[in-house]
């Protein structure tokens, strides 16, 4: 068994953290002394406060400086940032007296919280290995079917996978898509990171279902406020998408234009609906899946490659569906089992999770193609694969749980709020813009920075959780743009190393969605301001 860890917990991958543990001790130690030393309580408390704010900066700057470094992996820099958090909670708190006890009890519940991601992230990853098409030649459909099968491959298809698994699996499927419609090259890179376009709901939304529960806002509501803004920042994709499709060759005619501003119209209130119901885990399945089954209808006779790529993915959806909005199959798969130890928290139903659902397809697509060889094998490949993400989404989920029980995040939108006033709101969701743009990770993103948005949104008059689901919509965004989202382009077109001619076709489209985030926010708080 050792050997297992090893590949993903090797010692010098561990000298981080061990490093930073040790920095962490002697800054508890340090503000554990500064607490000791005012003798009147109010004095304590203040310099407690004023401490824990610049302390607790220290996890985001560790993150960010690791994973500038390109030698830490996110799982080492998310552990890292767990053990910084450390010398805000003594901070905070004024002290070490019960602090042991808060953190095992508030680590537990962030925990808990972080179980069913971490599952569906393993899951996901086992799914896709078990149900991957190997060595599908390559089928060319007809012009005229061109740039709607560009548009489905980038806007519907690759997102409506990568909703069902995460882990860039749609990225894949689309590269294979573009690759059947002949186009090539640094176009094909580039519109292949399109297939990230809707990650808010990337993995089942694994991310923001956490997060959503943390903050104490319902899932769907959290999801129908990110889509809210998500519909716009679509629309503000499609003239960088065109700009692509017509560097490759095929500038799409005024009816295309015209075809995919419908279908993104359609695709927004969509969105909205089925995070409302059946809820934000299916909500990237649902209306991308509604759109995919359009498609496949429109097609006709051309609909065979793109079914057979696509089946395994309509059967999950429809499994999981059946178990949120079919009465009967409900009340069986919500109450087996079932865990809720946790007051206000969503409960633990083993058959009720998406991730029971993705092992049971997988093991059906394998079996009925005649390779059960192939579970045992993506078994595998799932667990070299997730250990990482799956370890990095259970620290940053309980350390998001720490600051927000400790009151962290009240204090550093307090301090926001009186550096900027009004003005931090708009400006605060690019904080995840450029969290993501570094850790490639949206779920980080909202761990780091959704409690401090959170207490700035309150301070602002905003709904409970709307700048949160702005920060959602935005961080998701820029997880389009990582450095190894490029380079996983290139590679799958066939281009390495022509990362920056790809950022020269689309990077644009990141900044049009900070610009549309920003004026949405200052439109919410004109609105509840009257």
């Amino acid at each position: 068994m050792p050997g297992l860890f090893l590949p993903a917990l090797s010692p010098p991958a561990l000298r981080p953290a061990a490093l930073a543990l040790l920095a962490a001790a002697m800054v508890a130690l340090g503000a554990e002394a500064a607490m000791a030393q005012p003798a009147d309580p109010a004095a304590a408390s203040g310099t407690g406060a004023a401490l824990a704010l610049p302390l607790a900066a220290l996890p985001l700057l560790a993150v960010v400086g690791l994973l500038a470094t390109r030698r830490a992996r996110l799982a080492t820099a998310s552990l890292v940032a767990l053990a910084l958090t450390l010398p805000a909670m003594i901070a905070a708190r004024g002290g070490l007296d019960g602090l042991a006890p808060f953190l095992w009890a508030e680590g537990l519940k962030g925990g808990f919280i972080a179980l069913q991601p971490v599952l569906v992230l393993g899951a996901g990853l086992f799914f896709h290995r078990a149900t991957e098409r190997r060595g599908a030649a390559a089928e060319s459909v007809r012009a005229a079917y061109r740039h709607r099968r560009l548009y489905a491959a980038c806007f519907v298809i690759g997102p409506f996978a990568e909703s069902a698994t995460g882990f860039g699996v749609g990225q894949l499927l689309t590269a294979t898509l573009i690759a059947r419609l002949g186009v090539t090259g640094v176009p094909a890179a580039a519109l292949g990171v399109f297939s990230q376009s809707m990650v808010p709901w990337g993995a089942l939304a694994v991310g923001p279902l956490a997060i959503s529960a943390v903050l104490g806002v319902p899932s769907g509501r959290f999801g129908a406020m990110t889509a809210l803004f998500h519909g716009a920042v679509l629309l503000g994709h499609l003239p960088v998408f065109w700009r692509v499709v017509a560097a490759a060759g095929h500038a799409p005619s005024a009816a295309d234009r015209a075809g995919d501003l419908l279908w993104t119209l359609a695709l927004w209130p969509l969105l909205i609906g089925t995070n409302l119901w059946p809820g934000i885990e299916v909500a990237g399945i649902a209306g991308p899946g509604l759109l995919v089954v359009l498609h496949l209808w429109q097609d006709g006779a051309e609909r065979r490659p793109l079914l057979a790529l696509t089946a395994p993915y309509l059967v999950l959806a429809g499994a999981i569906l059946a178990t949120r909005i079919l009465p009967p199959v409900t009340a069986i798969t919500a109450r087996f089992l079932r865990a809720d130890p946790y007051p206000g928290l969503p409960p633990l139903a083993p058959l009720h999770l998406p991730a029971f659902w993705l092992v049971v397809v997988a093991a059906g697509v394998a079996l009925r193609q005649g390779e059960p060889a192939r579970l045992l094998a993506a078994a595998r490949a799932a667990w070299a694969e997730g250990f990482q993400p799956m370890l990095a989404t259970a620290a940053f989920i309980v350390m998001a749980q720490w600051m927000m029980a400790a009151g962290l995040a009240e204090a550093m939108g307090e301090a926001l709020w009186r550096a900027l006033g009004l003005a931090a709101l708009p400006l605060a969701p690019a904080l995840g813009a450029l969290s993501a743009f570094i850790t490639a990770s949206n779920t980080s993103s909202l761990a780091l920075f959704a409690p401090m948005t959170a207490s700035l949104g309150a301070r602002g008059g905003l709904p409970h959780g709307l700048l949160p689901a702005a920060l959602n919509c935005l961080a998701a965004t820029w997880c389009m743009f990582p450095p190894v989202r490029a380079s996983i382009s290139c590679a799958l077109a066939g281009t390495p190393g022509r990362e920056a001619d790809i950022y020269a076709l689309i990077l644009r489209a990141g900044f049009h969605a900070i610009a549309i985030v920003a004026a949405g926010v200052a439109l919410a708080l004109l609105l509840a301001r009257g």
